[in-house]
């Protein structure tokens, strides 16, 4: 990413503006946190996940599901593919997800297609497949979700479990 540099007024309350060229080009939300550091004489703000301590978790519980009830699951928080299954890591390289799946996702409600229906979670690949979504929720907001994308074009009582199960486990140890 290329160095961009902006001189803003800080007001009485401390508060700087942050153009929203920029909050757009690094995808940044309203009411999304922000983690500031001080180094030196420099302020560094990065975008904060919930989802960060989790992501080896998350995979080895994609694995281990993978492994025992044969089911495709993704994992992602609100920008970025964190776990997949096995036999989906060759068709998504490219961890970041397309801002209509993000959409999807922020509803906190599940999605459920269990007829094959289109679903584009990056803008590389776009599946059509049976699918279910369940968001992982913390303190309230979406912080990711898990996905299951339907092997034969078929969701399964047991996928759904299965989704449910994983989505609240992460939820309850963010």
């Amino acid at each position: 990413m290329k160095t961009t540099g902006v001189s803003r007024r800080i007001d009485d309350l401390g508060r700087i503006v942050i153009p929203k060229e920029i909050r757009k080009n690094l995808k940044i939300r309203n009411g999304e946190l922000l983690e500031i550091m001080v180094n030196d004489e420099s302020i560094i703000l990065s975008k904060h996940s919930n989802m960060k301590g989790i992501r080896d978790v998350a995979q080895l519980i994609v694995d281990a599901a993978g492994e025992v009830v044969e089911i495709n699951m993704i994992v992602t928080d609100r920008d970025m593919i964190i776990a997949t299954s096995p036999s989906l890591k060759k068709r998504y390289v490219n961890p970041n997800i397309s801002a209509k799946y993000s959409e999807m996702m922020l509803k906190h409600q599940p999605t459920t297609s269990l007829t094959p229906n289109r679903i584009k979670i990056n803008d590389e690949v776009e599946e059509e497949t049976a699918y279910i979504i369940y968001p992982i929720v913390a303190d309230g907001d979406v912080a990711g979700s898990v996905i299951a994308l339907g092997l034969d074009n078929k969701i399964t009582e047991i996928d759904g479990k299965m989704v449910e199960i994983v989505s609240k486990f992460l939820s309850r140890n963010i």
